[in-house]
């Protein structure tokens, strides 16, 4: 059954990124025992100073610089201690790094650099900070988000509107063809929604399964958010790639409100998808009851 797979890569970087960092500062985290002596160095390295940032001890990411650990040294994960000090809100510290060298915009494994990692925290004195020094707007981690997908993907209201003020691309696709829109209305926000079409979101954009934030919606966002969306231009009739409307999605997640709303502002009650199934049909297979009920009431065939 098709779902919001899409949003998955979004959605589960913060709980991956506060897993692997957690990781990082236990023994068991370090290179296995096979690997190069060098690269077992470089480990341990990248372990005391990242543990030093975490801890906010200034004193000793100074003395681990003088005695020659880079500044820009990396962890199994390829995370810096830039990286670390933006996770943990340590801004006097990664002022100190950039200061020192830090390259702003070097990412993790994942893709993830310094400023994606301050949208996810919704630390916009961080994202400041980061721009100010050269950190780009654009960056794409490795599933294609921009730290504005990220914000809208989290909910971070505080970096999404600094980074909607700067000048950051509201219609940038991530690898999946989600727009940052998809990735508030996923998160039902209607506030972020509001902010992203009042910056000139394209609400008709689809995503690489062709589903438009409309059958996102449908699938299970909110009326409000409905409303919005077809107030600023949404096809309520848009098709993804397998044919299927908004209200095909409402039909068959049982989201009886928003059939309603949709069959009230005009959606094509016997549209039917690519396999010649409509609504109806949808909603029967599905056993919602209502919204079969719903759909013969307004003259729903199969």
């Amino acid at each position: 059954m098709k779902s919001m797979a899409m949003k998955l890569p979004g959605q589960m970087k913060i709980l991956l990124l506060g897993f692997c960092l957690t990781l990082v500062f236990f023994e068991c985290a370090l290179y296995p025992d096979g690997a190069h002596s060098a690269e077992k160095e470089a480990g341990k390295q990248a372990l005391s100073i990242n543990q030093a940032v975490q801890t906010g001890d200034l004193s000793r990411v100074q003395e681990l610089l003088g005695k020659g650990i880079g500044v820009n040294a990396q962890d199994k994960w390829g995370r810096t201690p830039l990286y670390t000090a933006v996770f943990h809100k340590r801004r006097e510290l990664a002022a100190f790094l950039i200061e020192k060298g830090a390259d702003v915009n070097l990412a993790d494994h994942e893709g993830l650099a310094p400023l994606h990692v301050a949208a996810l925290e919704d630390d916009k004195a961080l994202a400041r900070l980061l721009l100010d020094k050269g950190a780009r707007l654009g960056l794409r981690d490795k599933y294609g988000y921009t730290p504005l997908h990220l914000s809208c993907d989290q909910g971070s209201a505080q970096a999404a509107v600094f980074f909607v003020s700067v000048g950051a691309n509201v219609n940038t696709e991530s690898d999946w063809g989600n727009t940052p829109l998809h990735s508030a209305v996923a998160e039902n926000n209607l506030s972020l929604v509001k902010l992203l079409i009042a910056n000139g979101a394209r609400v008709t954009a689809h995503d690489r399964l062709g589903r438009t934030a409309l059958h996102w919606v449908a699938e299970k966002g909110t009326l409000a958010i409905a409303r919005l969306l077809i107030q600023a231009g949404a096809e309520i009739n848009a098709a993804d790639n397998d044919g299927e409307t908004p209200l095909h999605e409402a039909a068959k997640w049982g989201r009886q409100e928003i059939a309603q709303f949709l069959i009230r502002e005009g959606a094509d009650i016997n549209a039917k998808g690519s396999d010649g199934r409509g609504a109806l049909h949808i909603a029967i297979a599905n056993g919602n009851k209502d919204i079969v009920n719903l759909l013969k009431a307004h003259g729903g065939e199969f």
